[in-house]
């Protein structure tokens, strides 16, 4: 300390200070100089101060508290308020029950609510009302308040005052929904009048690029008759004074561009038209018929599943029409004879043709293994057919029915056997059947037999040369029982033919057997 130190004490302060043990001495006391004018006015001065300065300090501290506690009352007698009677902006339907207790509500809404309640359904070109007694309605109107007044939170009444109340139940309402359904689906119908479809995605064939490609889906304007039904009913269910129905209640789309299942599909049917296929008959032609990417595109097809199958009915129709030109059995022949006499002719066995059926399977096989090149067919000619030629045949038997008259060309278009003939018994209907044909067999010493009538034969000829053509009942043979001189008139056949056979004289029947052959052809013509 200072040899300056005061030598007085204000023993108060010191009582008061001195709060740390008798061993410690006090603080200094404040020197006051009772011979100085100022000084005195100074200590004169001091309780004053003090006493203004707790005063200021004191005046908030009371303010806040007169707040809180003001605001505390207020929140209480809030919460107390809001116990027995309904929030602000609390309605039923479209009746107002703000700051009204159950009992006042309930007369408010009465009894027989559903009589006087409707629901206004509006959106999306939607605008009907349905009354409580079209819908059957049975509204338990206590049940709702009780159960809505229960549920009220008074404690949260500060910030609840601010929001809407709709009531809403679900179980103390009921409404027929048999009646609702169809009157509901009707108004969603008229709505629906003009609007647009949804398109789901899927997979085509675009001409332009040549492949299969995904088509985007398409969200159209179409409402959805079992959304907005559920919806309405919903609000009905609520209570609701309106149900908006809105762009969500559309049809949706159920398959969209991005599908695992359409770039699969896609994929798939891509690999299906990659085939290249060339159909092929090598005994009939040397001509090929391709079977290109848009055929095969035009015959894929998809499942429920978007799963790649194949058209049989188009494959088959299209394999029918590839293989019609190359069955060349019956088919229509024009020629001139070596005499200068211009023939036509169709019918008959002798030709080729391709098996069908055969020839369906292996295409269907060979698209789906995505196979490449020629693709053989199986077919079949008769002996003797030349392929490619416009007359497929050199050598040949000329069987005249106008004429009554029969001959045989080689090669080289030269005669080497003819004669007189009698054919079939045109006023009895057997005509000898016109045609291409050829010799199937040559038997000598053979009993013809026509066929049974009354378990009898029709007829029993005995032949010496039979040269069946046309299957095994019509073909050349000898007729021992007609007088030469009817081989040389070209009417007799007209009333006194056979039953269908070319006969001959037994001298130009042996000649024929002489030089014929299996599978020489026979060409019978008018």
């Amino acid at each position: 300390m200072s040899g300056d130190m005061p030598k007085e004490y204000n023993v108060e302060l010191f009582a008061q200070g001195n709060s740390r043990g008798s061993d410690v001495p006090p603080p200094p006391p404040l020197s006051v100089d009772a011979d100085s004018e100022d000084n005195a006015d100074h200590a004169e001065k001091q309780p004053n101060f003090l006493s203004k300065f707790l005063t200021k300090k004191r005046l908030p501290v009371i303010g806040v508290a007169t707040a809180v506690v003001a605001l505390g009352a207020t929140y209480l007698g809030g919460v107390v308020h809001y116990s027995d009677i309904f929030f602000p902006h609390t309605s039923f339907g479209s009746a107002d029950i703000s700051a009204l207790s159950v009992e006042e509500a309930q007369k408010r809404i009465a009894q027989g609510a559903e009589d006087s309640y409707s629901l206004a359904v509006t959106g999306e070109d939607m605008n009907f009302t349905l009354s409580g007694a079209e819908a059957h309605m049975e509204i338990n109107v206590a049940s709702i308040l009780k159960n809505a007044q229960d549920a009220q939170s008074p404690w949260s009444w500060p910030v609840e005052v601010f929001r809407e109340h709709p009531l809403r139940s679900q179980t103390s309402v009921s409404f027929d929904e048999d009646v609702l359904k169809p009157l509901i689906s009707s108004h969603v119908e008229n709505a629906n009048s003009g609007k647009r479809k949804s398109v789901n995605a899927s997979v085509s064939f675009d001409h332009k690029t040549g492949e299969f490609i995904i088509e985007k889906e398409v969200q159209g304007t179409v409402l959805s008759v079992d959304k907005v039904t559920n919806k309405v009913l919903e609000c009905l269910r609520h209570v609701e004074a309106e149900c908006v129905i809105t762009a969500d209640d559309r049809e949706s789309t159920t398959l969209t561009s991005d599908s695992d299942m359409l770039i699969s599909a896609k994929e798939e049917a891509n690999s299906f038209i990659s085939s290249k296929l060339t159909l092929k008959a090598s005994d009939i032609t040397d001509g090929t018929t391709p079977l290109d990417s848009k055929t095969i595109a035009s015959w894929i097809t998809f499942n429920e599943d978007w799963k790649v199958d194949i058209d049989a009915k188009k494959m088959e129709e299209w394999v029918s029409a590839a293989v019609k030109p190359l069955q060349r059995v019956g088919a229509q022949y024009n020629y001139t004879r070596p005499d200068g006499k211009s023939v036509s002719v169709s019918g008959g066995d002798f030709g080729c043709s391709v098996n069908k059926d055969k020839a369906i399977a292996a295409v269907k096989k060979g698209v789906e293994e995505k196979k490449q090149g020629e693709l053989e067919l199986e077919s079949s000619c008769s002996k003797n057919y030349i392929k490619d030629a416009l007359v497929p045949w050199k050598k040949f038997v000329d069987v005249d029915l106008t004429e009554q008259h029969a001959r045989f060309y080689d090669e080289n278009n030269n005669i080497i056997w003819e004669a007189g003939i009698v054919t079939g018994n045109v006023k009895e209907k057997h005509d000898t059947p016109v045609g291409v044909y050829s010799v199937k067999n040559k038997i000598k010493d053979k009993t013809l037999r026509g066929r049974i009538i009354n378990g009898e034969p029709e007829y029993e000829s005995y032949v010496r040369y039979w040269m069946p053509f046309n299957s095994t009942v019509i073909g050349f043979h000898d007729a021992d029982w007609r007088r030469e001189s009817e081989f040389s008139r070209p009417s007799v056949h007209l009333t006194n033919g056979s039953h269908g056979c070319v006969n001959l004289s037994i001298s130009s029947a042996k000649a024929l057997w002489d030089i014929i052959q299996v599978g020489d052809v026979v060409v019978v013509h008018n």
